[in-house]
């Protein structure tokens, strides 16, 4: 079963997609539908609403989501309850798979198959002479900031001593995110990099993140004239307005970065949207609905969705819809530092895991939300940080307990057995 979960989870870095008359299909949704089938055949005990409360905390924003859809019609809504009745159903199996997951196969198995999708889109690029901005396989580019953040939760859970094959692909990470231009990724790796140096000490962190930001500096120097260079300088005016203005986007100026004037069009009219249905919203996938009906003739570049899933929900599910969308990850932070303290109090992590785990594992997930909007992956990514709390609590804290509770029972046996029974 874990191993189907991780191959679910690695075919949303695929892009296979068929699209049908009311939706479309990618691998993860077959693949999900079969893990629940599987599940709810072999399931014995209906799970306790403790260990789905990762899914429940998500389920008053995925029944917005869905109603929200149905404003622009019914296939518009069909659709997108389809969806997210699928994302439930697959957060439900992973919940009650929980107890059973061989995490460390199951680890393994995300981490090989992220380093072979990675550098197949590496080697692809550079066969077809692209030294670097290697982003046109859309869906694979996703790796770039998600590796980070699984490999630096591989090297954090591993007692002892740092294995050296984890610096020198850690390095070779580095290099590969910055060739790629991916500056979400790049952020996030400086970030996590970081972290991991000062290893979550807040005294260090902040020296260590300018060591950091000067490093990629002079990356940028060295890599000037190359997409990787350009996007390494765009990172000192993120939203491009420095070379960019809506009304030059408009009136079909030539911008410097196409992603960046994109973004400036998309914020401008989910300003307007925004100011015109700010407590519900303009509905699910409104907003290319209205942007369509607003504007004709303009460059197929612009005509994309906002790049920010927080920004999306506003717009498009009002401020009822973003209520219940911070809901999830309040819950979540609540639990995880639930979890944090009882895995540490029970001896499982120590305090530095304590102070990395969550940083590791919630940056590169938080930068591709608000800075990102692509669907499944969204959902995904809000749902694996809402049953973070509980992989951590099983991956790390059963086996200790398991240990703990054996080491009680053969105590208590011992003190309970008669004097020269031994003997």
């Amino acid at each position: 079963m874990g191993v189907l979960v991780g191959i679910a989870l690695l075919s949303l870095f695929i892009p296979l997609k068929l699209k049908l008359p009311l939706l479309q299909l990618r691998p993860f949704d077959l693949l999900a539908i079969v893990l629940t089938l599987l599940v709810a055949a072999r399931l014995r005990t209906l799970p306790t609403p403790r260990q789905l409360a990762g899914v429940l905390v998500m389920l008053p924003f995925l029944a917005w989501h869905a109603y929200s859809a149905f404003r622009l019609g019914t296939d518009n809504g069909v659709r997108e309850a389809l969806q997210v009745g699928l994302l439930a159903a697959f957060g439900v199996s992973v919940c009650c798979l929980l107890p059973t997951l061989n995490y460390r196969r199951l680890g393994a198995l995300l981490l090989v198959g992220m380093l072979a999708v990675t550098a197949y889109n590496a080697g692809y690029h550079i066969a077809i002479r692209h030294p670097s901005g290697w982003k046109t396989l859309s869906d694979m580019k996703e790796t770039f900031t998600f590796l980070p953040s699984l490999l630096g939760i591989y090297i954090l859970v591993q007692r002892g001593e740092r294995r050296e094959w984890q610096r020198i692909l850690w390095i070779v990470l580095g290099v590969v995110i910055l060739f790629s231009g991916e500056r979400k990724a790049l952020l996030s790796f400086v970030i996590l990099s970081a972290a991991i140096l000062a290893r979550g000490r807040f005294t260090l962190l902040i020296p260590t993140l300018a060591a950091g930001a000067l490093g990629v500096v002079l990356a940028g120097a060295l890599l000037e004239g190359t997409y990787a260079g350009r996007q390494i300088a765009s990172l000192a005016d993120p939203t491009g307005r420095a070379s960019n203005s809506y009304d030059m986007v408009v009136r079909g100026a030539a911008p410097s970065q196409l992603s960046d004037a994109q973004r400036i069009f998309a914020l401008h009219n989910a300003r307007q949207m925004l100011a015109e249905q700010p407590v519900v919203g303009v509905g699910t996938n409104g907003y290319m609905a209205l942007l369509q009906k607003r504007y004709e003739g303009l460059p197929t570049y612009l005509m994309n969705g906002i790049h920010s899933e927080f920004l999306r929900v506003l717009v498009e599910n009002g401020a009822v819809g973003l209520a219940l969308y911070l809901l999830i990850f309040a819950g979540a932070a609540w639990r995880l530092a639930n979890a944090l303290a009882w895995l540490h109090r029970l001896g499982a992590i120590s305090a530095e895991q304590v102070r990395l785990l969550p940083l590791v594992a919630l940056t590169p997930p938080l930068l591709s939300l608000s800075l990102e909007a692509s669907g499944t992956h969204a959902f995904i990514t809000v749902l694996l940080i809402s049953v973070l709390p509980d992989l951590l609590v099983w991956g790390l804290g059963a086996p200790r307990f398991a240990e703990s509770q054996r080491q009680a029972l053969d105590q208590a046996s011992r003190a309970l057995r008669p004097r020269g029974a031994d003997a």
